[in-house]
């Protein structure tokens, strides 16, 4: 069954698309009320909306005069990829250093799996497999997931949590740049590796590499 989307994720939804193609202008202070009337909705489901987005890092709020669009800057990415780091950093290291047990056999089967998905996008992806960068990106987003989910802390889940539409939108970004789709992979394969083979401190490290290269990417290709 279909799930019936909820006028705040219809709102939510719309508000997105809209800044990340460009169709919603930037330089322009924007109102409830507008996006209201447009969407034939009332204005909590759209203050509920544009507080997500806030959240997430795409609108910022004017005081008095509505929100408009956030422009990223090198600070702003910096400091998204350095909270990244220290929280999913910290979630490899727990995994890694868990005795071998049940659970974490499926959380490495599981990462397996979403890496032989990737690797199939990079090694086949023509005219017949139809595979799109959107299709990595899910890949990529549920193998990061993975790590943060394993650690059982609440926070850490919410936090990033709060965080997916923004980690969509870079992750996305920084993908489509010359030969990351492999670089990327490569790094995903080794943080694995040393969950698995109990390397807590390398796991650590590797994850902190990862999104160093991510940030870097993404302030080379600024304007956002």
């Amino acid at each position: 069954m279909l799930k019936r989307l909820t006028l705040q994720e219809q709102a939510y939804d719309y508000l997105k698309n809209a800044i990340l193609d460009g169709s919603l202008a930037k330089d322009v202070n924007h109102s409830e009320t507008s996006f209201a009337e447009l969407l034939g909705i009332s204005r909590t489901p759209v203050r509920e909306a544009i507080f997500k987005l806030r959240q997430e890092g795409f609108l910022e709020s004017i005081p008095g005069c509505g929100f408009r669009v956030k422009k990223l800057s090198t600070e702003d990415i910096q400091d998204f990829y350095e909270m990244r780091s220290a929280v999913e950093a910290y979630c490899a290291y727990l995994i890694a250093e868990k005795q071998k047990s049940g659970e974490k056999i499926k959380i490495i089967e599981e990462m397996k799996h979403l890496l032989s998905i990737q690797k199939i996008f990079i090694e086949n992806n023509t005219e017949q497999n139809k595979f799109t960068i959107d299709d990595y990106v899910e890949s990529d987003d549920k193998f990061h997931e993975i790590i943060v989910q394993a650690s059982g802390n609440r926070q850490f889940i919410e936090i990033i949590g709060n965080m997916r539409g923004r980690i969509k939108f870079l992750a996305k970004r920084s993908l489509l740049f010359e030969d990351r789709l492999l670089e990327a992979y490569k790094e995903h394969a080794e943080i694995a590796e040393y969950i698995e083979k109990g390397k807590p401190e390398q796991a650590y490290e590797s994850i902190i590499s990862h999104f160093k290269r991510a940030g870097s990417i993404n302030s080379k290709i600024l304007p956002g």
